[in-house]
């Protein structure tokens, strides 16, 4: 989606092509560097109209952000929406550094107006429902995510996030089905699909189905053999079989990956065995 609004945004400023590279070719640079420069020369020149100035503030303010410089980039940001205050995905983009700053209300309020002007943007309600989730507000991520659901239901990772809203609430019977549908949706990459599996696995060890557990900590191990918590939470699952020689072989597992780990330090000790 911000790819896309920064192709709008390119289209709508209508600067002219050059034989060598100016100040508005470079403000349509990919190079976020490029950009600012660029973006700050033409800011600098005088020349465009409110929405083309409110265009270039948003150009600058994305390269910000991909640089990680979110004070900037909100600070340009704010500077766009004075100049288009009903583009909502500028709100939305400027929720997202506030999120990226871990200043989770007043993300939520950039998601909101978000929504209120873009009623069907999908990436307002699931990052909202991201810093809700932020904020321990586990119920209105959920909401936000039933939401999101309807607008796509075919994206692996509102299941995936709505299930781990579900299981903040101790809701593992609700949180299982969620990430079932995930995992059936092809997660990509296989360290995302690895996580959901240890996510399904700890919930189903919530719920005394070790043998479930154990099976989705095995396909995590497969998808990323360095995923130190599934080898430990499988280690913790067959510790409750009572399957002390393989948690003790699935706790030194994860020393390999992590020798400082302090976790599988101190159940290794409890059962008597040498890291």
């Amino acid at each position: 989606m911000r790819k896309v609004w920064i192709v709008l945004a390119l289209s709508l400023m209508g600067l002219p092509a050059a034989a060598e590279p100016s100040a508005d070719d470079n403000c349509k640079n990919t190079n976020p560097d490029t950009r600012i420069s660029g973006c700050t020369a033409v800011i600098a020149s005088g020349q465009l109209n409110t929405a083309d100035l409110g265009d270039v503030y948003f150009l600058r303010g994305r390269a910000y952000t991909d640089k990680g410089l979110y004070p900037q980039g909100i600070a340009d940001y704010t500077k766009a929406i004075a100049l288009r205050p009903n583009q909502g995905q500028l709100y939305r983009e400027r929720g997202d550094a506030y999120q990226d700053e871990a200043q989770y209300d007043q993300a939520t309020a950039d998601y909101t107006q978000a929504i209120a002007l873009s009623p069907t943007d999908l990436d307002a309600y699931s990052n909202r429902a991201a810093a809700y989730m932020s904020l321990d507000q586990a119920d209105k991520a959920i909401a936000d995510f039933d939401r999101a659901v309807e607008l796509k239901s075919d994206n692996p990772e509102l299941f995936a996030g709505r299930g781990a809203a579900y299981v903040t609430k101790g809701l593992f019977d609700r949180a299982i089905p969620d990430f079932t549908k995930a995992i059936a949706l092809n997660l990509a990459p296989p360290a995302h699909a690895a996580a959901v599996h240890t996510w399904r696995g700890a919930a189903y060890s919530q719920e005394r189905l070790y043998d479930q557990a154990i099976a989705d900590f095995t396909q995590a191990i497969a998808l990323d053999a360095g995923f130190t918590d599934a080898y430990l939470l499988r280690a913790t699952a067959y510790s409750a079989k009572g399957l002390g020689e393989d948690a003790v072989a699935d706790y030194r597992a994860a020393l390999k990956i992590d020798p400082k780990n302090r976790d599988a330090k101190d159940h290794l000790k409890l059962l008597g065995a040498a890291p």
